[in-house]
């Protein structure tokens, strides 16, 4: 099974092949949609917590041998914040091989979503359908639980927060990895993904002189210019046969802006 996994706010792309060594038209579509709520931001001042959910969809033409992504780079803008200070981790140990039940119950203070996410993959064993659920594996990781019943297969995604080597419009960069795993002689490849992170919280802040609860979530951002930068890159992998890799594929990468409104913070 490959996945494939963006964490990206309020856009639809296609994106754009760069190729090295594979023909392109291996993934004839990517396209990338997410939706933030509430959709009016704080224009400064204490950011407004967050509900992020994005869907992804991609097109192949033969998903059951095509390059798989191995590694993801999201760009998230620089309004977004990420704020995991205080929050309960979860070892990714304890999510292995678990069902999404196990999973929940192993780790239910790190779970980063009301909702849970849904995933459709394509291959050499037909379409297949799967649960996604996010959960907090760090301060600055972020595990993404996927569970086939069909299959009895779960992948754990995990996604690495760092400074985006980028600058300008781009604050934080999630650097997920994707690990290998065949199925049915060949493989699986991600063709639909949903995922939100939703998680909310309060704070204690100092609100003019004095310490008060705030609201915040892991997910907090601003509206300064009423549009919100993003970039994803996607790097595939080619395989000689199932589990060898034959070399680079393409690299995709994909740009959007999302608009966003600036509300008046109340005093």
């Amino acid at each position: 099974m490959r996945n494939k996994f963006l964490l990206v706010g309020a856009l639809t792309v296609v994106a754009a092949a760069a190729t090295s060594g594979i023909a392109s038209a291996a993934v004839s579509n990517q396209t990338i949609s997410a939706t933030v709520n509430p959709p009016k931001l704080a224009k400064k001042g204490t950011p407004t917590p967050i509900g992020l959910t994005v869907h992804t969809n991609a097109s192949y033409s033969s998903p059951g041998t095509d390059p798989a992504a191995t590694n993801v780079d999201v760009d998230l803008p620089s309004e977004i914040q990420i704020n995991t200070k205080g929050q309960t981790v979860c070892d990714a140990s304890k999510l292995a091989q678990t069902t999404t039940a196990q999973a929940t119950a192993a780790c239910p203070q790190s779970v980063l979503s009301t909702t849970p996410g849904t995933a459709q993959l394509q291959g050499v064993v037909g379409t297949q359908s799967g649960v996604v659920t996010p959960f907090l594996g760090g301060p600055n990781t972020i595990l993404l639980h996927v569970r086939v019943d069909s299959l009895s297969i779960t992948q754990i995604l995990t996604g690495e927060i760092v400074q985006s080597p980028l600058g300008g419009v781009y604050g934080k960069r999630l650097a997920v990895t994707i690990p290998a795993q065949q199925v049915g002689g060949g493989h699986e490849i991600l063709t639909d993904f949903v995922t939100t992170i939703d998680k909310k919280f309060t704070v204690k802040k100092k609100v003019n002189g004095k310490k008060t609860k705030v609201k915040s979530g892991i997910l907090t951002a601003n509206c300064k210019d009423r549009v919100l930068s993003f970039q994803g890159t996607f790097k595939f992998t080619q395989f000689a046969a199932v589990g060898i890799p034959a070399g680079p594929g393409p690299t995709f990468v994909a740009n959007s802006e999302a608009p966003c409104t600036p509300a008046k913070v109340k005093k």
